[in-house]
């Protein structure tokens, strides 16, 4: 799965590689970590994909479903 950090970001990612275009349905849809947990459970996603903010340069952070929720469980205030 491709995980952005905002819409505007996955905006950016899809002009500039011209991938997952909105003409086929494909939209950035906006979830919290424990609904992004369950949306990988349920299609059996192993892992998970974020590119860099996009500049057209760098590349693709990829992590284990696991440890990406866990590091966002991390990331929330107490």
């Amino acid at each position: 799965m491709v995980v952005f950090r905002s819409d505007e970001e996955a905006e950016r990612y899809r002009e500039h590689t011209g991938s997952y275009p909105e003409a086929e349905g494909v939209k950035p849809v906006y979830v919290d970590h424990k609904d992004l947990a369950n949306v990988l459970e349920m299609h059996g996603c192993t892992h998970v994909a974020m590119p860099e903010p996009w500049t057209g340069e760098g590349g693709v952070d990829r992590f284990t479903a696991a440890d990406f929720i866990a590091m966002l469980e991390e990331s929330i205030p107490a």
